[in-house]
């Protein structure tokens, strides 16, 4: 047995129509249209902790399709942080002039969304995205 603990790798996971509307209707900065049978995706970091979602949702796993994209992209992605309201912060990527990812949450602090962004960057560039079954 191998005596080092195993880490997990940052990863896509669907997300859900519901949590995708719920975001939307919490204040985010980018609003998404949902229809019915679609997805989107998130990013799980090491920790399983989400550190960014999909902006758009997909039809049936295309939202693989999408996070392959986006992940290729990572390089060129813009990243914005910006207030929502008085006392919390979000970040948008975008590619061009599309707006491809947002913060899973909002933030207490400039510095932790800027952090976070950093983080999911990071995290994006090594991502696996799981096979169709």
């Amino acid at each position: 047995m191998d005596s080092k603990p195993r880490v997990s790798q940052p990863r896509f996971f669907p997300l859900a129509p519901r949590a995708l509307r719920r975001y939307a209707d919490a204040g985010s900065a980018a609003r998404p249209v949902v229809p019915e049978g679609s997805f989107g995706w998130r990013l799980l970091g090491r920790n399983n902790w989400e550190l960014g979602r999909s902006t758009a949702a997909y039809p049936g796993d295309g939202w693989r399709a999408a996070a392959r994209a986006v992940q290729e992209l990572a390089s060129e992605l813009v990243v914005d942080v910006v207030p929502t309201d008085p006392q919390k912060w979000n970040w948008s990527a975008s590619a061009g002039d599309r707006v491809v990812a947002t913060s899973a949450r909002p933030f207490q602090r400039r510095r932790e969304c800027s952090y976070n962004a950093e983080r999911f960057v990071t995290a994006l560039r090594e991502a696996i995205i799981p096979d169709e079954q």
